[in-house]
């Protein structure tokens, strides 16, 4: 079944009035999705070759690179808009909801979540329990299996239906986890965060595999609202501790740029003030934050080094969740399932493009 060329014109560049949609605020970016006002998906970007990503988006990546565009270059901002959309979906620590490793990134994204967690120090109480958890073992399990589905059809159906369940399961048992670790450390919290976004994201991908669009949008939609409640406790009271100004000290000052600092202000309010928030901050009293001679603790210090990084990736993992509900209402609307339409995705995808990036138009809005 030739699914891109019934519904996309597959495109080798961005056309310049998606760059001007861009500019003017009219269009706007999540991760690999472009959408209008209305929510409607207007193209998606989708690299050639997908990999693996950090779990804490712990990566190096330029802070230049933000959802800011020039209208005078817009070559340039071809190039910025693709290097944005690939940075904010491996810096989320998530895969597209379409590629081709959709399983296999969120099984491997567990495994690096453990492996820094035990390169942190199993010693440490909390970590042993993380890791030492029935539902924590549950869900490495669904996810190697999901990474390596049966090409029989039965099979397949089963394996999917089991692990869907299975995964529901842990998703709630993380939820209430991640409820009770937010009193604690911050690195705790992120932790649980991470894998309850990852039981949630492969229960709606097994329902969608299933054919089960509805229930994947709805699953999907589920997830998200409870994934930003708590997210943004954590930015509001683990990272910013309350204070707006926190990342205006002298600590935190030369390394983030005043675009990236406006994007985390919005996520933590839950409100798009947009550059407002240079006057707001500027006119209120600086607070005074201090670094600490000494970390009382290894896990105190990698929080403290990682801040930064960590509210970043939060505030990514959210715009690219955008993306993903926008997609899954697209494979409900074209009854696709995530498989068929990687399977297309494949024969477009040349091993030797592997930093190319797949720009797809939905035939009606192209």
């Amino acid at each position: 079944m030739d699914v891109l060329g019934s519904l996309f014109n597959v495109e080798r560049a961005i056309p310049n009035s998606v760059l001007v949609g861009l500019a003017t605020g009219d269009y706007s970016l999540h991760g690999g999705v472009v959408r209008n006002t209305t929510g409607q998906i207007v193209r998606h970007l989708i690299p050639a070759a997908s990999r693996s990503l950090d779990p804490f988006g712990l990566i190096s990546a330029p802070f230049e690179m933000f959802n800011t565009y020039q209208l005078h270059n817009l070559k340039k901002m071809s190039e910025q808009i693709m290097a944005v959309s690939t940075a904010t979906m491996a810096m989320s620590g998530l895969g597209l909801a379409v590629s081709a490793v959709g399983f296999a990134v969120m099984h491997q994204s567990l495994k690096k979540v453990d492996r820094r967690l035990k390169d942190l120090g199993e010693d440490i109480k909390w970590i042993k329990n993380f890791l030492e958890t029935e539902r924590h073992a549950a869900l490495l399990d669904a996810a190697q299996d999901l990474e390596n589905l049966p090409s029989d059809q039965n099979h397949r159906t089963q394996v999917l239906h089991t692990h869907r369940s299975k995964v529901g399961q842990v998703a709630m048992q993380y939820l209430q986890a991640w409820e009770d670790s937010l009193p604690a450390g911050l690195l705790e919290s992120v932790s649980s965060q991470h894998y309850y976004c990852t039981a949630f994201l492969m229960k709606a991908r097994c329902s969608a595999e299933l054919g089960m669009y509805d229930n994947a949008v709805v699953e999907l939609a589920e997830g998200i609202a409870q994934w930003r409640e708590k997210s943004r406790y954590i930015a509001n009271e683990k990272i910013l501790q309350g204070d707006e100004h926190r990342f205006l000290n002298d600590e935190y000052l030369s390394s983030v740029p005043a675009a990236k600092l406006v994007e985390w202000m919005d996520f933590s309010a839950e409100e798009t003030r947009g550059w407002d928030w240079v006057d707001h901050l500027r006119i209120k009293p600086k607070s005074r934050w201090t670094l600490p001679s000494h970390f009382s603790s290894k896990q105190e210090k990698f929080e403290r080094e990682h801040l930064i990084e960590i509210m970043d990736s939060l505030v990514k993992r959210d715009n690219v969740l955008s993306g993903y509900e926008a997609q899954y209402k697209f494979f409900l609307e074209n009854k696709i399932t995530p498989s068929a339409f990687e399977n297309e995705l494949k024969a477009l995808s040349k091993p030797e493009a592997a930093n190319e990036v797949l720009i797809l138009a939905p035939r009606e809005v192209a």
